[in-house]
């Protein structure tokens, strides 16, 4: 459900998506249409039920193609979660700016022991640092539901220093992974087979 009104009402819905165990039941939705310019607020829904109440999570969609406009965007990278030194950079993002382009490090697959090294590692890793509840968590659910994010990934998505190209062991799921759960709401690669 989305709509321009902060509480839902009057929301417009999408068509569902079917989700299932090969993408650990994640999926991202495209809605078109929107009004440029324009904030919107929306929670998905699963089997019926919302996600989220007051307060949902919003956007704002770009004016109006040839129309000058001015904005702001933020970038960082790093997201270190559990135990790893806290990380402010979600606190310091102006409010007002439109989106924030993640720099790789979605997670840090060779810290918290067991390092991952299989698509399930990979997985719950990527989960983790969606869910969970220490302080830089925290803080990137709340920028997340604040402005869209688009993310690339870096070596910690994989492993510390990583360099052994795609036919290593542990890039198919670790690129999975990272899809699933970071890199599926990107805009569509030019490169084929690219995130």
């Amino acid at each position: 459900e989305y709509s321009t009104d902060p509480d839902l009402a009057d929301a417009s819905t999408t068509a569902g998506t079917a989700v299932a165990d090969t993408t650990d039941f994640t999926s991202a939705i495209d809605i078109s249409g929107l009004a440029p310019d324009t904030t919107y607020y929306y929670t998905p829904a699963v089997n019926g039920t919302a996600q989220y109440s007051s307060s949902y999570p919003t956007f704002k969609t770009f004016p109006a193609a040839g129309a000058p406009a001015a904005f702001s965007f933020a970038f960082g990278s790093c997201t270190k979660h559990n135990g790893m030194p806290a990380d402010t950079i979600f606190g310091q993002v102006p409010s007002g700016t439109r989106f924030l382009f993640h720099l790789g490090d979605t997670i840090y697959a060779d810290s918290d022991s067991p390092a991952a090294t299989t698509l399930a590692g990979y997985r719950a890793k990527h989960q983790l640092a969606l869910t969970g509840t220490d302080s830089t968590t925290t803080g990137w659910k709340a920028l997340r539901a604040e402005m869209p994010v688009f993310v690339m990934w870096d070596d910690h998505d994989i492993t510390n220093d990583f360099s052994g190209g795609t036919s290593d062991a542990l890039y198919a799921p670790a690129k999975q992974a990272f899809h699933e759960y970071q890199g599926r709401a990107n805009p569509d690669s030019l490169t084929s087979g690219e995130l």
